[in-house]
């Protein structure tokens, strides 16, 4: 079995990816990542960095890139952080996949979130 395939047995809710160009956001790390999926209780994103190892628990944002969809201040906590494997041979920067879950969400993020996933998710097949 394969690590993701774990990952996917324990997930409570259902992930999908995205149809428009979406993106999490750490602000304390100065971190910024294309969302690779999401659902109602987590996300997985890739970004250019490492976040701090001793740093596991902050707030993100959600954002689209034409700026029509933004949900701040979301509580979250890293679940696991993978290598992923580089598309540019030459570059020295290494991609993570950081994947995570939502900590207590607010009535209004909840909302929030539930208006991005009727929105801004591919259809299922």
């Amino acid at each position: 079995m394969t690590d993701e395939a774990k990952v996917d047995e324990r997930r409570i809710h259902r992930r999908y990816k995205v149809k428009a160009q979406a993106f999490a956001a750490m602000a304390s790390q100065y971190l910024i990542g294309q969302i690779k999926n999401i659902s109602k209780g987590g996300i997985s994103f890739t970004c250019i960095a490492s976040v701090k190892p001793d740093l596991r628990t902050f707030e993100i944002e959600i954002f689209t890139q034409d700026d029509k969809f933004h949900l701040r201040e979301i509580p979250f906590k890293i679940v696991s952080e993978l290598d992923v494997e580089d598309r540019i041979p030459s570059s020295s920067l290494q991609k993570k996949q950081i994947n995570g879950v939502f900590l207590e969400l607010t009535d209004d993020q909840v909302s929030q979130l539930e208006y991005f996933l009727d929105n801004y998710i591919l259809a299922e097949n």
